[in-house]
């Protein structure tokens, strides 16, 4: 892609291709591009024209050959130099455009992963925490897994594996992250609440009743609602096995409900 900028605001964006590529890929990339700028920009201003040139020899066709050929109705053009055959016919759309919408769906989630790295690292700075995440040590894998879900959505998660730093008082910094840190996850999965998990749990109840701070259950997959402490018995819960279980995750650390801002 070439992009020649004509003035403020407007310009050209050549697009080519290597002669090797398949056609219904050529189309599919069009129509990603085509389908990006629509969405982009002021509503009637993309225009879209097609360069043709002869495949055998490269000679190249006018935008005025083309226009006349079309507005006879001609589907076809000869080339001037050997005579051969160049196609004016568009390809079927429907397969295009299915393409095209994955391509730009993957493109867009891309990005949103993109941005909230960027996010994280600004946080990461600047030890600015939005959860804290309370977890039993036997349900490490699934913390984890949990903690990238949530970084994938611009949160940068506390994880005592990420933080802690080898060789010092872990207590000091704990204490420190429970007054600082806005929210807690209290994660619960097939092996309960463990006995560090509990100590955790009960500090940050602490700081809840004093701060406001929202300390929100989360059960993982597989696991069975324990009995929780008085002052969490009240709390709803939220299910990673639903299919808005991270939207609503998302919602109790933020205070602000994703599919609002999307």
């Amino acid at each position: 892609m070439h992009l020649t900028q004509a003035d403020e605001g407007r310009g050209v964006l050549q697009l080519s291709f290597d002669d090797d590529m398949a056609p219904i890929v050529r189309r599919q990339c069009e129509q990603f591009v085509r389908t990006h700028l629509d969405r982009r920009a002021t509503p009637g201003t993309v225009e879209r024209e097609r360069l043709y040139t002869c495949p055998d020899c490269g000679a190249p066709f006018s935008r005025q050959q083309v226009r006349a050929a079309r507005a006879k109705g001609r589907t076809r053009l000869l080339c001037p130099v050997d005579e051969a055959p160049v196609s004016l016919e568009e390809a079927g759309a429907s397969s295009v455009d299915e393409a095209a919408r994955a391509m730009d769906a993957s493109a867009d989630a891309a990005r949103s992963v993109a941005a909230a790295t960027s996010v994280v690292r600004g946080k990461e700075e600047t030890g600015d925490f939005d959860v804290f995440l309370c977890h039993n040590v036997q349900n490490k894998p699934a913390v984890r897994d949990l903690s990238q879900r949530l970084r994938e959505r611009g949160l940068l998660p506390w994880l005592d594996e990420e933080q802690l730093r080898p060789g010092l008082p872990w207590q000091q910094e704990l204490d420190q992250r429970i007054d600082d840190i806005g929210a807690a996850a209290v994660i619960v999965g097939l092996s309960g609440i463990g006995p560090w998990q509990n100590h955790e749990l009960m500090a940050f109840l602490r700081a809840f009743v004093e701060r406001g701070v929202p300390a929100i259950p989360v059960l993982l997959p597989g696991g069975v609602q324990p009995t929780l402490p008085t002052t969490l018995r009240g709390m709803t819960w939220v299910d990673l096995a639903a299919d808005d279980a991270l939207d609503r995750l998302v919602w109790g650390i933020t205070g602000e409900k994703p599919w609002l801002l999307s």
